[in-house]
């Protein structure tokens, strides 16, 4: 395999490389002190990190949470992620979830996208260009083998998505071709499926290990914006976002003494029948087009 070097990997490189085969963090993390670029950096200087990605089904919210571990991992704690499927409590409006997003990633120093399937997700696409409308630095990967919808042009190399999404400054693309990459995990691993754990762990970090070599590489180009126009920017796109911020931060606190009322408001758990194990039973009601779990 080729080194970062042998690969000529560059700052905006949109073509890709093909490699191997508001403050609504955390309560703990928003105590900090303004960094030059005038974002508020996490206590203990952590560097606050947008994970954006699908989330729609368990691999999606598995893998998502196995990578972030990942990346704080082999990053030595440089990174503190966040993900939108462990901060949005699910019994609030599909608003109320929409701006508690796009206030975190207005907030974070860098930003990480999963642009996979055929048809990347749209919810992560909007992400992506609110991190670039605020000069966030962005690192999209993809470990999806499958060609996408990228047009032909004459352009030698292309990306396999709708080149509307490419050719962004600050944002660095990396490919990853995920069913070799796993194999050579899983037979570095000598073929061992159980702890199953175990293989997955190793892959993520192998990935991890590329994808933090990228926000590094991406958090050393020079902003584009200076410290008070990207303040004043983040204001006015939060403004048309349609973002109140106070009312998002009023309905965050709701949410959060709800969850402390209700602590089993989100899973029930019935018995079953074979001899006193337990099945995760979600029943859902439907409140304004929103399902919730009751």
């Amino acid at each position: 395999m080729k080194s970062d070097d042998e690969l000529g990997r560059k700052l905006n490189n949109n073509d890709g490389d093909y490699r191997g085969g508001g403050e609504l963090f955390n309560s703990k993390d928003r105590i900090g002190s303004n960094d030059s670029e005038g974002v508020c950096r996490s206590a203990g200087g952590r560097i606050r990190a947008f994970f954006g990605g699908e989330l729609f089904s368990s691999k999606h919210l598995i893998g998502n949470l196995c990578l972030a571990e990942a990346l704080e991992k082999v990053s030595n704690g440089k990174y503190k992620f966040y993900l939108a499927q462990n901060e949005c409590d699910q019994e609030v409006t599909h608003k109320a979830i929409k701006d508690k997003n796009s206030i975190a990633l207005s907030e974070s120093e860098v930003a990480i996208f999963a642009f996979e399937g055929v048809e990347i997700d749209s919810g992560t696409v909007v992400e992506f260009l609110q991190a670039k409308t605020l000069d966030v630095p962005s690192v999209v990967y993809r470990t999806d083998f499958r060609g996408g919808s990228g047009e032909a042009g004459i352009d030698e190399k292309r990306n396999a998505w709708n080149l509307m999404v490419s050719f962004y400054p600050r944002t660095k693309i990396v490919y990853m071709y995920s069913i070799l990459d796993y194999r050579s995990v899983y037979l570095n691993a000598k073929g061992e499926l159980e702890p199953a754990q175990k293989v997955a762990n190793a892959y993520s970090e192998y990935m991890a290990n590329i994808i933090a070599n990228a926000m590094d590489e991406v958090m050393a180009s020079p902003p584009l914006l200076a410290p008070a126009e990207k303040e004043k920017l983040r204001s006015q796109c939060l403004m048309l976002w349609g973002i109140d911020v106070e009312e998002a931060q009023q309905l965050e606190q709701k949410a959060q003494r709800l969850v402390v009322s209700e602590p089993e408001g989100l899973l029930r758990r019935a018995n079953s029948t074979d001899g006193g194990a337990t099945d995760v039973v979600p029943p859902y009601r439907s409140r304004g087009g929103l399902y919730v779990s009751t």
